[in-house]
């Protein structure tokens, strides 16, 4: 993974569709599109792709907070 610069930092981020590095995880595709790299661990962003009726199993985040925005 590529680290930002403080200038793409300061710029913003723009990937398209298909950029990001990919892993498929619990049979959910899991696209990184900003990582805790390119923000010194204050935020990230994941573009999952998940089948109707499943997701990711219970979980806490003790340290961190979790969003959801369902694009369909």
């Amino acid at each position: 993974m590529t680290v930002a610069t403080p200038d793409r930092a300061k710029h913003g981020y723009l990937l398209s569709k298909d950029e990001g590095d990919a892993y498929w995880l619990f049979g959910m595709l899991e696209i990184v599109k900003i990582s805790r790299a390119d923000t010194d661990g204050q935020f990230g962003l994941m573009e999952v792709t998940v089948r109707a009726g499943e997701g990711s199993p219970w979980h806490v985040h003790p340290e961190e907070d979790e969003w959801f925005y369902v694009l369909e």
